[in-house]
């Protein structure tokens, strides 16, 4: 069974017999151990990866703005001076 969560972005492929893990974005593959560990598809830089992975930052309208988000802004523009 599957537990890591790099599975997420991985997918198994089986090369001449040999078990291996594909990037489901630019397809490299990488050998997983005969223990079954996932390090090596943990440590490809796969920039499409990483950006799935990013915080999405939160835009709002200045007209649907509510008192204690305009403060917590108010407060951060102060924090940044």
């Amino acid at each position: 069974s599957k537990t890591s969560s790099i599975w997420n972005d991985f997918d198994e492929a089986i090369i001449n017999g040999i078990k291996k893990g594909k990037c489901k974005y630019f397809y490299t593959l990488f050998l997983i151990s005969a223990g079954g560990s996932t390090s090596s598809m943990g440590r490809h830089k796969c920039l499409t990866r990483f950006a799935n992975k990013k915080q999405t930052i939160l835009s709002f309208k200045s007209g649907n703005t509510s008192d204690v988000t305009k403060k917590l802004m108010e407060m951060g523009s102060n924090i940044d001076a």
